[in-house]
């Protein structure tokens, strides 16, 4: 609740803190589907506050770590909403290839 509270009030370095905070604690529980679908919704939280800080450097690893789990999980919408903000990353980080590669809908027909 810190997490979005912060976020709301566009105290992003702060909601990413406390977001990293909840998935350090959710990482000690069990791993149950459902403590893991909780951090996808974190890790898809984090993405607003991530995108207004220009996605710094540590934003790969949770947008990738998000993507993962979202496949594991099965969570197609999840997985896509991912490749997109990794897309976005690697956009605003000048590789265009990259990004664009990311945002290809991995269930496209060719």
């Amino acid at each position: 609740m810190a997490a979005d509270k912060a976020k709301a009030a566009y105290a992003n370095r702060e909601a990413v803190s406390f977001y990293g905070s909840a998935i350090r604690v959710l990482e000690r529980l069990p791993d149950t589907d459902e403590n893991k679908r909780i951090r996808v919704d974190v890790y898809r939280s984090m993405n607003d506050p991530f995108h207004d800080l220009g996605y710094p450097r540590e934003s790969l690893f949770v947008l990738r770590q998000g993507e993962e789990l979202s496949r594991v999980l099965g969570d197609e919408r999840s997985t896509a909403h991912f490749r997109m903000f990794l897309g976005a990353y690697h956009g605003l980080n000048g590789e265009l290839l990259c990004a664009r590669a990311h945002m290809r809908s991995p269930w496209k027909r060719p």
